[in-house]
């Protein structure tokens, strides 16, 4: 359909998916364009936070955060104007993908880069429903020992946590309650995004979404992007550490709650659910509800320190009365969600018909965002074990670490400094010896590179970021060729040489393995952020994953002209290849109208492109011969290293997927008109 414009008045074609659960709306439609790379990511607005709904309390003072993420949404779905494309036919019509655009580095970000996630504690990302235009849908993050776990991540969790510093790689486990769309609707951006995720829910559930998502998509093995981990109803499941007892509540389809403990402190979330006493006694008359059932429905939340309760309308959600009248004792430790906002009064009407209207009392809607989390007190000794632990989450996280052992890791986490810097303190000077590592914990740095034709470049640096990695290298006398500052008050780990010579000569094979890791990190940097970070297969990714992906390829490798790289019909089991420099040679063979076979050049590829990935991503013969056509420099990624890309890279999969039914339908193309046109 085509629909004008708030803003310019344009006409913009809107595309609107439906599927066996009914009909998906405009937003979310576009929700799932973006998570496949369609779309262009919001730039996060300053903007009032009048439709974060605050807490009510007697002098009707608002209490919210100034950026929530409520108007992050908000402003993201309001200042559009673009043509959306089916996402049906995202991985085979599309005429074209474009990635995720990453924006500069917001003043939110400046703002909040000095979150740290606690040892446990609560944030709130949304606390509204599927048809509240003004916020974000319910969703919130538990955290455990500095790793969170979303629960029905709302759209734009993704790029929010992004946006605030908030590095993905601590955001690995996502709880799907159930299927409706305000619930399960962000969860597809977190599975494409970087490493796979960990999906926990009911068997049943995830049937659900599996048949759902696969029809929004077309992807018929998305379950492969992500890992399902199907949780028992009753008894003990862990999730970092913390013993989780999952419950089916009380809803029009099936959807899970849970009530979890972590040392002595336990947080309840109804999910979704008609939580109503009176009518369940009169349901358990007509037989509806054994008794058993009937008592797991009254009292399976009230126990916990902290309830997360939804509010909406009966009969399939739990009315604002029904809230009210719990005990104050309980009202005291519950957060309501799930609500565009709770009225002033309820009004009863008792069995003769009499009606009596009271004022909404001790009910509280939480404010959302990481500056309104809310820290869940522990033990003093459990607190200080977490934050020891939290730590080592956090370093072993950094993509360079996240394969050391993790008694090395703990090792170098005890003994490394944590020091502070004002906005404008020079951290490193160009100059200096590369005597010290540094990864940054909270708060933003920048990075001014020394190079005529990257002084304009300015890097920013925020949380889980590492630099200065030269001190892992064998050359530590090598001079910094940047320098790097202050933006924000910063906390950076700094792990001396002296530490790191100590603890990783007890380990030779491991230091050579980062001497190695760092000197093709630096080799081959460059190249990847400057030249294929444009390219389509590998834009709009994080710094941390040009990294990855640069540390993943082998040094550059020379080729003189007239040399092989691959031969049309042999076994894809080599190695894929991207060009650094020169152009290589397409050639494909044909059968003659003369008789025999004949080979001709079908084109050529220049700086950037990549050539091999689909016999590696599929398995079928190579499909043609690559020949350098002139002195080449190419950088080489074998079978095992482009399988564990794949592991690690979701979005760079989803491309590659794209790119490689493209090509094999050109290749299909290809040999009948090369017999064509024999003697042109």
């Amino acid at each position: 359909v085509s629909l004008p414009s708030q803003e310019t008045g344009n006409m913009v074609s809107v595309s609107i998916v439906s599927n066996t659960s009914g009909l998906l709306s405009i937003a979310e439609d576009n929700m799932i364009v973006a998570a496949l790379g369609m779309d262009s990511a919001p730039h996060l607005h300053r903007c009032r936070a009048s439709n974060v709904q605050p807490l009510r309390i007697k002098d009707e003072v608002n209490i919210s955060s100034s950026t929530s993420f409520d108007s992050h949404l908000s402003s993201h779905h309001k200042k559009r104007d673009m043509t959306i494309n089916p996402a049906v036919s995202a991985l085979r019509k599309a005429p074209e993908f474009r990635s995720l655009r990453r924006p500069s580095v917001s003043e939110e970000l400046m703002r909040n880069a000095r979150f740290s996630a606690p040892v446990l504690g609560i944030t709130f990302l949304g606390t509204g429903h599927g048809f509240d235009k003004d916020k974000a849908t319910t969703g919130f993050i538990i955290w455990i020992n500095g790793r969170g776990i979303a629960v029905d991540p709302p759209t734009g969790t993704m790029q929010y946590l992004t946006h605030q510093g908030v590095s993905l790689n601590l955001v690995q486990k996502v709880i799907l309650t159930h299927t409706h769309a305000d619930h399960d609707s962000g969860l597809i951006q977190m599975i494409m995004a970087e490493r796979k995720i960990e999906v926990y829910t009911t068997k049943t559930i995830h049937g659900s979404y599996l048949r759902k998502i696969k029809a929004v998509t077309g992807c018929q093995d998305i379950e492969s992007y992500y890992f399902a981990r199907h949780v028992p109803i009753g008894g003990k499941y862990s999730i970092l550490g913390a013993d989780f007892d999952f419950d089916y509540s009380y809803h029009s389809i099936p959807t899970v709650r849970f009530r979890m403990e972590f040392f002595g402190k336990s947080i309840a979330y109804s999910s979704d659910t008609f939580y109503d006493p009176a009518k369940y006694v009169e349901l358990m008359g007509k037989g509806v509800f054994s008794p058993l059932r009937f008592h797991s429905l009254c009292n399976f939340l009230w126990s916990s320190d902290f309830i997360i309760h939804e509010n909406g309308i009966p009969p399939i959600h739990t009315s604002a009365g029904v809230l009210n009248a719990l005990p104050n004792a309980i009202k005291a430790k519950m957060f309501i969600v799930h609500t565009s906002g709770l009225p002033e009064t309820v009004t009863y009407t008792s069995k003769n018909g009499e009606k009596t209207t009271v004022p909404v009392t001790n009910l509280n809607i939480p404010p959302c965002g990481l500056s309104n989390t809310v820290e869940i007190r522990l033990m003093p000794q459990v607190e200080g074990a977490g934050k020891v632990f939290k730590k080592l989450t956090f370093v072993s996280n950094v993509p360079l670490f996240a394969e050391l052992p993790t008694e090395l890791v703990l090792e170098l986490v005890m003994e490394s400094n944590q020091r502070e810097f004002h906005p404008g303190q020079v951290i490193i000077c160009e100059g200096d010896q590369s005597d010290e590592l540094y990864i940054v914990r909270n708060g933003v740095v920048t990075v001014h590179p020394s190079s005529p034709e990257e002084q304009a470049k300015t890097i920013f640096l925020t949380s889980g970021h590492l630099f200065g990695e030269n001190a892992l290298s064998n050359n530590r006398t090598a001079a910094r060729n940047a320098t790097v500052r202050a933006h924000t008050f910063s906390t950076l780990l700094v792990f001396p040489g002296a530490l790191l010579d100590r603890i990783l000569d007890r380990h030779c094979m491991t230091r050579s393995r980062l001497g190695s890791q760092v000197t093709t990190l630096n080799t081959n940097r460059p190249f990847v952020t400057g030249v294929l970070s444009q390219t389509f297969l590998f834009q709009g990714l994080s710094r941390d994953q040009h990294d990855a992906i640069a540390s993943m390829f082998s040094p550059p490798r020379l080729i003189t002209p007239g040399t092989v790289l691959m031969e049309e019909g042999e076994l894809g089991n080599g190695s894929m290849f991207v060009v650094q420099s020169g152009t290589l040679s397409i050639r494909r063979s044909y059968p003659s109208s003369r008789g025999g076979v004949k080979t001709r050049e079908i084109m050529r590829m220049e700086k950037g492109s990549v050539v091999g990935e689909m016999s590696l991503l599929t398995g079928e013969p190579r499909s043609a011969t690559v020949v350098a056509h002139d002195r080449c420099q190419v950088l080489e990624l074998t079978k095992s290293q482009f399988d564990n890309l794949l592991e690690t890279q979701q979005r760079i999969r989803i491309h590659l997927m794209y790119l490689v039914g493209k090509r094999r339908s050109n290749s299909k193309a290809i040999t009948p008109r090369l017999a064509r046109s024999e003697g042109n």
